[in-house]
């Protein structure tokens, strides 16, 4: 049985999360907000993401509850930085561009 906020993602999406958190040009909070979403898909509570993240639990829970949203680039990106465009086609994979929040 499911936590209410536990996530499933594809093998592929993952690989993507990982490779951000890899990535040494990425911001730091795009890194973190992938580790939060890698962990909960683990099925690590939020309580726990936040201690070993050393996180403030608001963080976590909004990413969560982004991810629940609009998906998983939504849950990576404010709305700030989705704006820029050149952010946008930089580190949003090709798949994903041209797609509105709500698919």
């Amino acid at each position: 049985m499911s936590q209410p906020d536990q996530i499933d993602l594809t093998a592929e999406e993952k690989s993507y999360l990982q490779a951000l958190i890899e990535s040494k040009e990425v911001a730091p909070r795009v890194s973190d907000r992938a580790k939060i979403l890698l962990l909960r898909s683990e099925g690590v509570p939020p309580s726990e993401i936040r201690r070993r993240l050393h996180m403030m639990t608001r963080s976590v829970q909004l990413c969560l509850d982004k991810f629940k949203a609009g998906g998983l680039m939504r849950a990576l990106q404010d709305a700030y930085w989705m704006a820029k465009e050149k952010n946008r086609e930089k580190y949003t994979p090709k798949k994903y561009r041209n797609k509105s929040d709500g698919e």
